[in-house]
């Protein structure tokens, strides 16, 4: 009697395991749905270490971890974003495209901010394609004017970031579109040194933390928040140490640098050095771009 039981018991496990592999094979919604946040957290396992690597410039090495991210979760449209932004840095141009398209097909929620990565990515991606075909003596205004299309769009979405102005007027400025440089430097600038601007860069910092990390919740209250369209109280806020950043701001420096040189080439001169000050006051490291701006600017005279 006993021995029958145990033969009916190993029995139903057997069918019970065949059940469960034939169940897997077909891959139904439900058993998707009960292994997803498994999945999740161990994708994340690979993807912060690709992040780790993409802070230190290994593109290269963190691309590998970025796959295996997506071979355990292909849903998620970050990890897309992230792989491509890598791809770009490394001129694998196709492949980002791909990635970037993959990204573009999940955004069924229209995630605003997801929206806005994904355009600087293409605006990226299409500037290394102009910047290669350059090389290679081909046409590229059409990549470049698409690269500033989306640059564009970026900043539609978020009006308040003054990165995407410049990287709108410095892709202008190797092409040639002074004004349009000159343009959006200055629009740059002016959100660059507005403080409540500097409040909505930090607070998209760390609604990209909240995604890094796995936290929907968090990212989606931030989402909500910065794209409602309503005043945040930052006087609630403690404004000092936000100051001390934000006056050290590199990207600022580098702006008054680009808008110095331009304002020099359009012959206002003294507008020019002011901007140079500036400059040299935030970053002194580009004294010597700005000394080769002078020396080309006295041997055109």
């Amino acid at each position: 009697m006993l021995k029958n039981i145990e033969s009916y018991i190993i029995l139903g496990m057997y069918l019970l395991l065949a059940s469960f592999a034939i169940i897997s094979m077909s891959d139904p919604d439900w058993l998707q749905k009960i292994s997803q946040p498994g999945r999740a957290t161990e994708a994340k396992t690979y993807s912060d270490e690709a992040n780790k690597l993409m802070y230190q410039g290994r593109f290269a090495e963190a691309i590998p971890f970025y796959r295996q991210a997506l071979e355990i979760d292909s849903t998620n449209k970050n990890t897309y974003g992230n792989i491509a932004t890598a791809q770009i840095k490394l001129g694998e141009y196709q492949q980002a495209a791909k990635n970037l398209d993959k990204m573009y097909r999940l955004l069924q929620d229209q995630d605003s901010l997801v929206l806005y990565l994904f355009n600087i990515s293409m605006g990226d991606l299409l500037k290394g394609i102009g910047n290669t075909k350059q090389q290679q003596g081909a046409k590229s205004m059409r990549e470049f004017k698409s690269a500033l299309y989306y640059y564009d769009k970026a900043i539609a979405l978020m009006p308040y970031d003054p990165i995407v102005y410049y990287r709108y007027a410095h892709l202008a400025w190797l092409i040639g579109l002074d004004s349009l440089s000159i343009q959006y430097y200055k629009q740059g600038i002016e959100r660059n040194t507005d403080l409540e601007s500097f409040y909505y860069k930090a607070l998209y910092a760390e609604y990209l933390i909240a995604l890094n990390h796995e936290k929907h919740k968090i990212a989606g209250e931030i989402n909500q928040l910065l794209m409602n369209g309503k005043a945040i109280p930052w006087n609630r806020y403690d404004t000092l140490i936000m100051k001390d950043s934000w006056q050290s701001d590199n990207y600022l420096g580098q702006a008054y640098a680009y808008l110095g040189e331009l304002l020099m080439r359009a012959g206002e001169d003294a507008s020019a050095r002011e901007l140079f000050d500036r400059s040299i006051s935030i970053n002194p490291g580009l004294l010597t771009f700005i000394n080769k701006i002078d020396t080309a600017a006295r041997l055109d005279e």
